[in-house]
């Protein structure tokens, strides 16, 4: 017997005054060594115009670093 699992995740940001975006860490990936098999994994980042690099930590777990370009406070 297979027990299948379907996770959905939204993070929003809310600020009382205008803001600069940094870079972003994302820690939302499962695990490359994991033991249990994923079928299927999508990440989804707004604004569109940002520059996505996957990274390692020290344990092999994956890291999304999303930058975004500069441009005036949104």
């Amino acid at each position: 017997m297979a027990i299948r699992v379907a996770l959905h995740h939204e993070t929003h940001y809310h600020y009382d005054r205008p803001i600069s975006l940094g870079s972003q860490l994302i820690r939302l990936r499962p695990a490359f060594h994991g033991r249990t098999p994923i079928d299927a994994y999508s990440l989804s980042v707004e604004p569109d115009d940002h520059f996505r690099n996957w990274q390692q930590d020290p344990f092999g777990n994956p890291i999304a670093d999303s930058s975004f370009p500069s441009q005036p406070p949104i």
